[in-house]
């Protein structure tokens, strides 16, 4: 038997084992707010007790494997191959002749696949699908898997070469930054991933399930719509623009929410997006603008933007604002992002992996409170109120002209 590795100084590995067997009685019992917490207690519990050699193998190489036998999986279609065996185990041969892949090379990889838990072993040769290996055959998650090692991959990697050269200032040049340096390209990201349409794809599957199991800002219990946006609103003027609004999700979930709402709900971003939009509910008004443009809608009672800003630099960020501030009624119109607050402690690291991707991709950021603040007070706006309904979910940040008053 190997030895245990013995917890580091000051770790209560006793206290962390029985806070995880309450947690996850909790959890079996229903109380799905103890998932969170039980996922951090088992993850301090590992960091404790995996020696420093474990934890640098398993990063510097075990994780990036992963990430290289997973494209490899999803590209010859093992994960499918898999889960159309009914869940019956399936030979690492038989896999190989369906995915028409070299037996020796599939079985190197299925066996690291099994290793990091994405697939499960019987015995030799013999493997079977778990839950996440079904999760893996949707387009939104192999989607979300491919554009992250193909296209964030590069500008993570690199990114400590591109700080190197320039000083290791924060990155604020999106025509010439990571992205740039990266994928040794002239262009934007978004117009680099036009150009590259099985990563567009990818990109837009991934997207499409992105708030999935996250809390919607509209939810009663998370933003009081009613109170704050649908009472006091204007029933023959604008309710709601959502500025850089895609193909319309959000819109669509708000008329679920509040189907009786009154006012004119008005769709804008691009008009190559719009033009894909498709069907749409007839309150949507569907509207081509470019939001560093100034805002063609006046007086709406409020203006939402959706992981926009975190897109952008500071300068570019307080461009946008300011194209918009002018359209807002004094003590009528109301801003709202959702968007992460970042916590000045114990921030999510599905969070701070996330600020790192924007600094990588658009020399954007994830914003902690003072952040937003600042940016907002430089366009002439003021914070609210500030809506948070648990780590993994954008905040809602509501912000209305300066001079206004409630």
């Amino acid at each position: 038997m190997a030895a245990v590795q013995s917890a580091p100084y000051g770790f209560d590995l006793g206290g962390t084992l029985q806070n995880i067997s309450v947690l996850g009685a909790q959890l079996q019992s229903g109380e799905t707010n103890s998932r969170d917490d039980l996922i951090e207690a088992a993850r301090s519990l590992v960091t404790a007790i995996e020696s420093p050699r474990e934890a640098i193998v398993r990063m510097a190489l075990s994780e990036p494997a992963r990430n290289t036998a997973l494209r490899v999986a999803i590209d010859t279609g093992v994960f499918d191959h898999l889960v159309e065996g009914e869940g019956s185990p399936r030979h690492s041969s038989e896999l190989a002749a369906l995915s028409r892949a070299d037996p020796v090379l599939l079985s190197r990889m299925l066996k690291h696949l099994a290793a990091m838990q994405l697939i499960g072993e019987t015995s030799e040769g013999l493997y079977y699908p778990n839950h996440l290996t079904r999760a893996l055959t949707k387009p939104e998650n192999n989607g979300g898997i491919t554009w992250c090692v193909e296209a964030i991959g590069p500008t993570l990697l690199q990114l400590p070469a591109y700080l190197a050269s320039i000083g290791y200032q924060n990155p604020d040049n999106d025509v010439d930054g990571p992205w740039q340096f990266a994928h040794n390209t002239d262009l934007l990201h978004w117009p680099w991933t036009v150009e590259h349409p099985r990563l567009h794809k990818a990109f837009n599957a991934y997207m499409s399930a992105h708030q999935t199991g996250r809390s919607y800002w509209a939810d009663q219990s998370f933003y009081p719509v009613k109170e704050r946006l649908i009472q006091d609103a204007d029933p023959k003027g604008v309710l709601l623009v959502d500025i850089g609004g895609g193909k319309g999700h959000d819109l669509q979930r708000f008329i679920d929410h509040f189907p009786d709402s009154k006012g004119q709900l008005v769709l804008q971003d691009m008009p190559e997006v719009i033009a894909e939009a498709g069907h749409l509910d007839p309150r949507i008004r569907p509207v081509g603008h470019n939001f560093f443009e100034v805002q063609p809608v006046k007086g709406a009672r409020a203006y939402f933007m959706h992981s926009v800003l975190h897109d952008w630099t500071d300068d570019r960020a307080r461009q946008i604002l300011k194209a918009l501030t002018p359209a807002m009624r004094i003590n009528y119109s109301r801003l709202l992002l959702s968007e992460h607050v970042v916590p000045e402690v114990n921030a999510s690291w599905k969070v701070t992996g996330t600020d790192l991707a924007m600094m990588g991709n658009f020399c954007g950021m994830e914003r902690s409170r003072v952040q937003w603040q600042s940016l907002l007070s430089s366009a002439g706006l003021e914070i609210t109120g500030i809506w948070t309904k648990d780590a993994d979910s954008e905040s809602l940040i509501e912000a209305m002209v300066t001079g206004g008053s409630e």
